[in-house]
């Protein structure tokens, strides 16, 4: 006698294969193992969802939960869970696995992706580290929170200020990738006994480049302008224009 769980079990569709792991260059991608069977070399796969194709590539390495899948060009359509098929030149895979139509991936949960940079702002007067944190709740729109510190003596005169401000941020590929041009708004704030506590508001806006690394890590450069209210809070000495050119050049990984 046949219990009715095996013909329950017998009845479940096979268990496609799906998309576990994305690179941070876009190129590679990590697939799990299709229906139990051992990926091949050389064979070529695409990622589905909801029926649409979203990538194609070519099996590199076999690894012990699937394989690694290397794309012609770097693509970020393509998110964890979405499902993928071996691929036959002249035939269409959608239509050749109904369960590809489902998907239990929302398309912008592969787009909420943080960006940590730490890098060195230079204008004409004074130079500071910062150290930047990014957010892209939507495809090639950021926003983020920019700190700042500044460190700088003349004689006995010694001068440390710290900065805060909030970014908005746009990239003509994927997020954190291509041209760049971005925003920000803040104030700056210094503590310095003689002359006691000094705020000032500040604003910078920017245009540059971020490409990527295999190494997982990007690598910002971009030039701009700067305003702030009271140069006294950045500046020691001789008095310093309140708009200066602004270069920024900084290093930081995806997550």
């Amino acid at each position: 006698m046949v219990r009715p769980s095996l013909l329950l079990f017998a009845a479940l569709p096979a268990i496609a294969a799906e998309v576990t792991h994305i690179g941070e260059t876009g190129r590679v991608i990590a697939i799990s193992r299709d229906e139990g069977r051992e990926w091949k070399l050389g064979e070529q796969v695409c990622a589905y969802r909801l029926g649409q194709e979203k990538g194609c590539g070519v099996v590199i390495k076999l690894i012990k939960k699937g394989a690694l899948i290397k794309l012609p060009v770097a693509n970020f359509e393509i998110a964890k869970g979405d499902q993928v098929q071996s691929v036959e030149l002249g035939r269409s895979p959608a239509s050749d696995r109904p369960e590809l139509l489902s998907s239990s991936v929302k398309p912008s949960e592969s787009r909420f992706r943080w960006d940590l940079t730490g890098g060195l702002n230079v204008t004409s007067s004074f130079f500071f580290p910062t150290l930047h944190l990014q957010v892209s709740p939507f495809p090639r729109i950021t926003v983020g929170l920019l700190l700042s510190y500044v460190d700088s003596s003349l004689g006995s005169t010694t001068l440390t200020a710290f900065g805060v401000s909030a970014t908005v941020g746009y990239y003509t590929q994927d997020n954190f990738r291509g041209f760049w041009v971005q925003g920000g708004a803040g104030r700056y704030y210094k503590s310095n006994a003689p002359t006691g506590n000094v705020t000032a508001g500040a604003f910078l806006l920017t245009a540059g480049w971020r490409g990527y690394w295999d190494l997982g890590l990007n690598i910002g450069a971009a030039a701009g302008i700067h305003y702030i209210s009271n140069t006294k809070v950045t500046t020691v000495g001789s008095q310093a224009s309140e708009l200066q050119p602004l270069l920024l050049f900084d290093i930081g990984v995806n997550f």
